[in-house]
């Protein structure tokens, strides 16, 4: 992990924000609520990576993080090969995903496998996903993103229960049991 953190230049202390740069991800939302989790001056050392490749209107994102007055610590990546999704996710401090809809939510169940603590939306298919293994806030609310992201990292124990509940409720997401209960609806008589 030390030897990827160092080869991608990656701060000690970040959140990691991974998908497809669009509006329906809220990065905007994220990089604002990285904003007042900075002005609260307790994170000088943090910063924001942004893991994904451009979406459809994805310029707003990068206007957002240019007006930023932190936009020194906002670094946005691109897309990355499959394998190294793990490595971002374990080196994160934690993991934001306040998207407005989604049809899964693959990414946080990703880093809660990789024992990474998780704030993500309490919308759509997210509450399914995530469960009590994480932080759950309103995706419209940037100051309940930034207040869970504060939290999160500011409370050892809090991070460390969020952690050992994503990684029991990523175990119940395997393809063997997602095969079953595919083949359990489709042999119901």
């Amino acid at each position: 992990l030390e030897q990827f953190r160092s080869a991608k230049r990656l701060p000690e202390r970040f959140v990691l924000c991974l998908g497809t740069l669009e509006p329906r991800k809220n990065v905007v939302g994220v990089i604002r609520a990285f904003n007042h989790v900075k002005q609260s001056g307790a994170f000088g050392d943090l910063h924001l990576v942004i893991v994904g490749a451009p979406g459809w209107l994805y310029r707003d994102i990068f206007a957002e993080a240019e007006r930023s007055p932190h936009a020194g610590n906002i670094c946005f990546v691109g897309s990355v090969r499959d394998e190294e999704r793990a490595l971002y996710y374990s080196l994160a401090s934690a993991f934001v995903y306040p998207s407005f809809f989604e049809g899964f939510g693959l990414p946080p169940l990703e880093a809660m496998a990789c024992g990474t603590s998780v704030v993500a939306s309490r919308t759509s298919s997210l509450p399914e996903v995530v469960a009590d293994a994480g932080i759950l806030v309103n995706p419209y609310d940037v100051a309940a993103i930034a207040g869970a992201l504060s939290e999160v990292l500011s409370d050892q124990k809090l991070r460390e229960r969020l952690i050992q509940k994503g990684l029991a409720r990523a175990q119940e997401y395997t393809w063997q049991r997602s095969a079953q209960k595919t083949l359990d609806v489709l042999t119901r008589p």
